[in-house]
């Protein structure tokens, strides 16, 4: 055996006789274990340990592949039983919260060994076990953080954050790493959803690849609909030059290689959407093959839609103009919304840049035309890069504001069914007990034509007698106000009017549930860019809005802005997983509201985040009267009950 080897030994030996001299000495006054450190086998399997506490505990920090229970207790004696299914190069930090202090369990399950792989065999590996894996990087999305893609010929996988040299983050343009480069790297494996990552990387080595491109012309690699030739510059330090060309590409976009760096890409008219592939280029070294990728897009026709027809759509680049009502802002900060027309509803997901919508002073209710890509996540179709065409407020009214207001404008408008005159096409009279308002025509939703138009009646079950809600345009026929093809918004069966739909006292309905309704101010450690996807008895709803307080060491804080009038706030909260939270409330110096919340498994990793609540996680806070002008309130989590610093916050409402 080599010197340092034995000298390794002997230190590490040393080590733990030291830690076994001690073992009984470090223990905290509010818990002991009899044991602080945990050993399972690669086969799986489960072990015990035993605990004695003064106070009421808690246990957090337990990774997926590990069982602990129980996860809480009492004071007193009690087993701890420590479990996991068979893996290998595994370890975990278990802590016991108890009295204000924490207990560390450090836990591991056969040696925390680099193993060298094929990206097959890291998809096919255990999560948290570290590789060393040599592919090419065939793609980044994110070069603050050193986010990108990873290919050998076993598979992909996804690096999520690359190292510096000196083991930094956000520095990952210090390697200068570039798309058709070979590359080694080693880090913990995990899986987002159904997508296998490496986490926080260290870069082994770089092996430059002998081709990448220099330019084009056009220089945003973009061809014009009308079709022409696009000019690739090369950097070429191989033996030949050759491409490739999809399959899916070919009836539209050929290649010539003119020489050993110059490529001529053709593209014929396109009469279609937007279209684009990626052209592979290659060289090799008489040992190996070495490539670079170039994005190429072709402009097309923008395609008018429904809502059901782009839904309909495959997934691509043609960009669709679809218009329909908001029937809910999910996030309205960065535009996700839900739009509907007549013939279905669809997912928005984010309409400009950050804070685009906002500016808009677009509201629920509104219509909007959109220019975007049929997208997907999860199998569940989308709208990507929506950027806004047009937008028709939609203002909400009583009856006699409608009928002296100008023509031309829209309005949604509630009454009660006084005279059903075409049950066809829904021309209808509408009252609310002293004014009457002609309905001239009640339609499926917006952009509905032709006999696509009538059914309404039928379809919703209108009645005389019932509450009904529609909106549309402000004209006047023969001296008549009216709104002139009207869309289908709501119906109440029976009843009387209400005089004020926005009465904030009404309990949200379904769609507004998780809605937020107040301003707000982001402090210290909160963030406003996650999303929720929470679900709530039998419905799921995607992309909430959400507030997301603390991390791992640091409590969190911010400010929200209740109008005046207001007699109430409520909210949804949860704590990060195996970390009940307090919450704290304060106007000024006074601390209005403390509130424990518990612990939620959807409430870890990285947005977004999957949580099911129930009404035990919805609070309120009831003033002694309403306030009397706009009132800042600091929310934060804190040190209180439990020890978590970690909430999120959902679905705030201010009523009156």
């Amino acid at each position: 055996m080599k010197l340092k080897y034995i000298i390794a030994s002997l230190l590490a030996g040393a080590a733990l006789l030291t830690a076994c001299q001690k073992e009984a000495d470090h223990y905290l006054d509010e818990v002991k274990v009899s044991t602080s450190y945990v050993s399972l086998n690669t086969a799986g399997g489960s072990t015990t340990v035993d605990i004695q506490t003064t106070d009421s505990w808690s246990i957090s920090n337990v990774p997926d592949w590990l069982t602990v229970s129980p996860a809480s207790g009492s004071a007193g004696q009690g087993t701890l039983n420590f479990s996991a299914d068979a893996g290998e190069g595994r370890t975990a930090e278990i802590r016991i919260s108890c009295g204000g202090k924490t207990q560390f369990i450090n836990v591991i399950q056969g040696l925390a060994t680099v193993s060298n792989a094929t990206c097959a065999e890291v998809i096919a590996g255990p999560d948290a076990k570290t590789f060393r894996v040599t592919g090419i990087c065939t793609g980044i999305y994110n070069t603050t953080y050193g986010n990108w893609y990873l290919t050998d010929d076993t598979g992909t996988i996804t690096i999520y954050g690359t190292l510096d040299a000196k083991g930094n983050t956000k520095n990952f343009l210090s390697w200068g790493l570039e798309v058709g480069d070979e590359i080694t790297v080693e880090g913990p494996k995990t899986t987002y959803g159904t997508t296998v990552e490496l986490v926080d990387v260290t870069v082994i080595k770089i092996n430059k690849s002998l081709i990448k491109v220099e330019s084009t012309d056009p220089e945003d690699a973009v061809l014009p609909k009308e079709g022409g030739d696009m000019t690739v510059v090369l950097t070429n330090k191989g033996n030949n030059l050759g491409f490739v060309v999809p399959e899916d590409a070919k009836s539209w976009l050929g290649a010539t290689v003119v020489d050993d760096n110059v490529v001529i890409l053709t593209a014929a008219p396109n009469e279609g959407g937007d279209r684009e592939t990626t052209v592979i280029f290659n060289t090799t070294d008489g040992k190996k093959e070495y490539t670079a990728e170039l994005k190429v897009s072709q402009k097309g026709a923008i395609i008018d839609a429904s809502v059901a027809e782009f839904l309909a759509a495959p997934v691509s680049s043609t960009i669709y103009r679809v218009t329909g009502v908001i029937t809910k802002v999910a996030n309205p900060t960065y535009g996700n919304v839900y739009i509907k027309d007549f013939s279905g509803e669809a997912y928005i997901y984010g309409i400009g840049a950050k804070g685009d919508f906002q500016a808009e002073g677009i509201l629920e209710g509104d219509i909007i035309t959109l220019l975007g890509n049929r997208g997907e996540y999860k199998g569940s179709a989308q709208m990507t890069g929506g950027q806004l065409e047009s937008i028709t407020p939609v203002t909400e009214a009583d009856i006699p504001t409608v009928l002296s207001a100008a023509d031309g404008g829209y309005y949604r408008v509630s009454g009660t069914v006084k005279e059903i005159a075409n049950d066809s096409y829904g021309n209808i009279y509408i009252t609310d007990g002293t004014n009457e308002l002609y309905i001239y025509g009640c339609y499926p939703g917006v952009g509905a034509s032709g006999d696509a138009r009538k059914g309404v009646v039928a379809a919703e079950g209108i009645e005389v007698g019932d509450i009904l809600t529609v909106f549309g345009p402000k004209s006047t026929y023969k001296g008549t106000p009216q709104i002139n093809g009207g869309f289908f918004w709501s119906l109440e069966k029976g009843g009387n009017v209400d005089p004020d739909p926005e009465d904030p006292d009404e309990p949200a309905g379904e769609l507004g549930e998780f809605s937020t309704n107040v301003a707000y101010t982001l402090g210290s450690s909160c963030y406003d860019d996650g999303l929720l996807n929470v679900t709530l008895g039998e419905n799921t709803y995607n992309e909430v809005f959400t507030l997301k307080f603390g991390t791992s060491k640091k409590y969190g804080d911010a400010t929200i802005t209740l109008p005046a009038g207001t007699k109430k706030v409520s909210y949804y909260a949860v704590a990060w997983k195996g970390a009940p939270a307090t919450l704290k409330f304060s106007v000024g110096d006074n601390v209005v509201s403390t509130q424990d919340i518990a612990a939620n498994d959807g409430a870890t990793g990285n947005s977004p985040y999957t949580a099911t609540v129930t009404a035990s996680d919805k609070y309120e806070i009831a003033f002694e009267s309403a306030l009397a002008a706009d009132t800042t309130v600091k929310v934060e989590t804190c040190e209180g009950t439990n020890t978590g610093f970690r909430a999120l916050i959902f679905g705030i409402q201010a009523a009156k």
